[in-house]
Parts: structure tokens; C-alpha cells; sequence
């Protein structure tokens, strides 16, 4: 997209190459001697006496100053935009806005215009399609929107499920259904890697949103919160509560349809089959780094799907086969000759990539050496993809792994032991992250909190 469809849309579009001029400058002096924005801010990059021999800051000021000029121009051509055109330039600008403010670890902010792009993106659609059930791989109206756009938003989509979803569950009750008849169609082998990713994407939102509709049978962590008492060593209000299980009452229904996803994704894997095995027999080649990334995509939605709906966290235990093959498989990409150009320090991916799945095994594998190793590999460098960074994600898994050794004998961690993570709140200005968990279930159980502190590439 950003090849084709941003620099057609920088021709059409002067402001657009505003934005455009503003990513690549905050990139670079993101990469600048592997700084981060954090760095950048407490060095005052707002400054006009910045010295000029320090690049990053005047990249950073050169960078914010064309940002400024695209979202002016971009409310001056809204403003004026037919109502054809006007869908398309808004969706354009909020993907662009999500990437500028992740760029400067503005989350709360990428998120909320990531949420409105996908109202806006589910508005064009349902006004094109109307009742017709829309395919889940391109755009309904092409001459309007193009399906590369419609793509990234799917992809958007995919990230901002992974990180903070606004939408109720009533919202992805709708969302589920979305290209079950294209499912029902799939090839029998693909024959490019884009088809199998169009159809993975398709396959992990479904699931996703699946997940989102059972989401109202599961405990809400802020009903705990009536009794409570303030933690003084982290000023954290402490819920008193009774926790019995993680999962309670889920209709039969859903997990009837839990095994129909489940399914989906079989299919999808064995369909991707041969393009597997020709990627592992040139596994030094470019193109294997795509198809190696679809495989272990595929084996965490396998992961995260299977133990959504369960009452337990042992549930996790009977997956350490898929959890081994998505470490074996992120070592190699993060080893693989042209890892860096996706995984390199300093590095910013708006795409899923690693980091959600080594978080998955990281924080959910109880198998010691496997969940030692997720924490190595988001340690080995630091790199960010959309509202994922590598060292706060390790420090998060870091953390909860230390909470449930605590007090275990021997290697197996029973389920008194084994903690959830109930919220996790970045403080970039000064580099802390607030964690908070619930260790146990029933009378037993217990809410953790602490404070971790982290360095400027959360």
C-alpha cells in the first residue's frame, strides 16, 4: 500500500505528501543511533536551539513541522471533498494520523483514530453492500475505495483487536460473520502469498471477533472494584474480591462455532501446506520471511482461539507443541539474512508481526525453557510493531513469570500459581509501566500490582 496506493494518493493530494515527508523524517531519527522518541523528547527536540550536528532532533523538528501542514491541509480538503471522494480521503488521513502518532508512542491517540477509521471503513461498507454479506477480502466498491486501502484497514483492524478493542461484544456479534461464504470457497492451495494472507487475515479476524462476542461471559476485572483498598508502594487502588473461574455460562452455540474457526483454520493450514514446504527448502530466501510469519500467525490464533472459552489456565498446557513451533519458527526469522529489514533495532512495523505471538508464549506457556526463550528473543534487539514494542512487552512477561515461580516447587506451575494479566498502563514520560494481575482463582486468589520500569522503546 504504501508503495502504490499513498504515493498515487501524494500526486493527487499535495497535503498527503506532507505526512508522507513526516514518516520517513520521524523514521529516520527514530533509527539514528538506535534512539528512541523518549530520548528525543527529554533532549527538548522542540527547541530552537537544537545543535545542528545532532540529526535525529532536527529530523524530529522537521518531521513535526510537516505533520502540522498535513493535518491543516487535510482539514481544508475534507472540508471541500465531494461525498465520493470524501470517504476516501478520510480513510487516507486516519491511517496516516494512526502511523505518524504511533511513531511518537502517541498510542491513546492512535487508537482512537484507529477505532473511528474502522466506523468509517464499516459505514462505506455497509452503505455499498446492504444486506449482501460482504466477502472479507477486497473492497465492495473498488472505483471508490481501493482494496489495497480496505486491506490495510482489515490489517489495522487485526492490530487494534490484539491491543484495545472499544467495541461491545453486541458489535462483534455482527462482525463474526463477515466472509463466511468466501471461507466456505477456499482454495484447495493457494497460489500466491498474498491470496493466503488475505484469507489468514480473514480467518484471524473472525476469530477474533469471536472472541469479542464470548468476551461477556468472562469476569470483568472493574465489577471487583467496590471494596477496595490503596496499595502505598504503588499507589494502585486494590479490588478485595473472589475470583472463581475466567470463563463462566458461555453459550453452547459459541463454542459450537469455536469449533467451526478452529476448523477454518485447519483448512487454511493445510491449503498453505505446499507453500510451506517450499519456503522451509529456501529458508534463506526473502520470500520465506511472509510465509514463515503466516505460519506462526496462524498457530497462535490456533492458540488464542482454542483457550478463549476455557475455565482454567491449564487449558494452555495443551498446546506446548504449537507454542514450540512458533519459537522455533520466530528464531529464525529474527536470524534469517533479511530479518533486520522487518525486525531491526530501532524498527517500526504497523503490521502484527512477532511481538504479539512471543507475548502469547511469553506470558501463557508455563513450560520453563520455552517461556524463557520468548522472553530472549523479544530481548535480542528493539523493535515495535503498531502499539507493540519488544522491551515492554519482555518486562511484562518478565514480571508475570516472577509472580508465578513465586513460592513453586519444581518445574510445573499449578494453578493457585498461575496468573492472568489484568491491565497494563504505559507511562512513556517516565519510562514506567504500571502492571496489574489476578494470581489463583476461587477465595484463594490474589490482585498483584507493581511498577516496571522500562526504557524509551516500549
Amino acid at each position: 500500500m504504501w508503495q502504490q496506493l499513498l504515493l498515487q494518493a501524494g500526486q493527487n493530494y499535495p497535503f498527503i505528501r506532507h505526512a508522507i515527508i513526516a514518516m520517513g523524517a520521524l523514521n529516520r531519527a527514530l533509527q539514528d543511533v538506535g534512539m528512541g522518541i523518549i530520548q528525543l523528547r527529554q533532549r527538548n527536540y522542540m527547541e530552537a536551539n537544537v545543535p545542528k550536528k545532532d540529526l535525529s532532533l532536527r529530523l524530529s523538528t522537521f518531521a513535526l513541522e510537516h505533520y502540522g501542514k498535513f493535518l491543516r491541509g487535510a482539514k481544508g480538503q475534507l472540508s471541500m471533498s465531494t461525498k465520493k471522494d470524501e470517504a476516501r480521503k478520510a480513510l487516507i488521513t486516519c491511517i496516516l494520523v494512526v502511523c505518524i502518532e504511533t511513531m511518537q508512542y502517541h498510542h491513546g491517540n492512535a487508537i482512537i483514530h484507529a477505532q473511528y477509521g474502522l466506523r468509517l471503513m464499516m459505514e462505506f461498507t455497509n452503505r455499498i453492500v446492504g444486506a449482501r454479506q460482504i466477502d472479507g477480502l477486497s473492497s465492495p466498491e473498488p472505483t471508490v475505495i481501493e482494496d489495497e486501502l480496505v486491506q490495510q484497514f482489515q490489517r489495522l483492524e487485526l492490530q487494534v483487536m490484539a491491543t484495545y478493542d472499544a467495541r461491545t461484544p453486541e458489535d462483534h456479534f455482527r462482525l463474526k460473520k463477515e466472509g463466511s461464504l468466501t471461507l466456505q470457497n477456499m482454495p484447495a492451495a493457494f497460489l500466491t502469498i498474498e491470496q493466503a494472507r488475505l484469507y489468514l487475515d480473514l480467518i484471524m479476524r473472525r476469530a477474533h471477533h469471536l472472541m469479542g462476542t464470548s468476551a461477556a461471559y468472562r469476569p470483568s476485572y472493574d465489577s471487583h472494584a467496590g471494596n477496595t483498598k490503596r496499595n502505598p508502594e504503588t499507589n494502585f487502588t486494590v479490588p478485595e474480591m473472589t475470583y472463581t473461574t475466567w470463563a463462566d455460562g458461555v453459550p453452547d452455540e459459541y463454542h459450537i462455532e469455536q469449533e467451526l474457526y478452529e476448523a477454518e483454520n485447519r483448512r487454511w493450514s493445510k491449503a498453505f501446506e505446499p507453500m510451506f514446504r517450499m519456503a522451509l527448502a529456501n529458508i534463506n530466501h526473502s520470500k520465506s520471511i511472509p510465509i514463515l510469519l503466516m505460519r506462526i500467525h496462524s498457530l497462535n490464533c490456533t492458540i488464542r482461539l482454542g483457550t478463549q472459552m476455557a475455565s482454567s489456565e491449564l487449558v494452555f498446557d495443551k498446546y506446548y507443541n504449537q507454542f514450540e513451533e512458533v519459537l522455533k519458527y520466530s528464531e529464525i526469522l529474527l536470524n534469517h539474512p533479511d530479518g533486520l529489514h522487518y525486525f531491526g533495532a530501532g524498527n517500526l512495523n504497523m503490521d502484527i508481526g512477532l511481538i504479539f505471538p512471543l507475548m502469547t508464549a511469553g506470558l501463557s506457556c508455563r513450560d520453563r525453557y520455552l517461556r524463557r526463550k520468548s522472553i530472549r528473543l523479544l530481548t535480542s534487539r528493539s523493535w515495535r510493531e503498531g502499539q507493540w514494542g519488544s522491551t515492554g512487552s519482555a518486562i511484562i512477561a518478565i514480571w508475570l513469570m516472577e509472580v508465578e515461580e513465586n513460592g513453586v516447587e519444581g518445574d510445573f506451575i499449578p494453578e493457585w500459581a498461575r496468573a492472568k494479566l489484568t491491565a497494563m498502563v504505559a507511562d512513556f514520560c517516565n519510562r514506567t509501566l504500571h502492571l496489574c494481575c489476578i494470581r489463583g482463582t476461587g477465595e484463594n486468589a490474589t490482585y498483584i500490582q507493581t511498577n516496571r520500569s522500562c526504557d524509551g522503546t516500549m
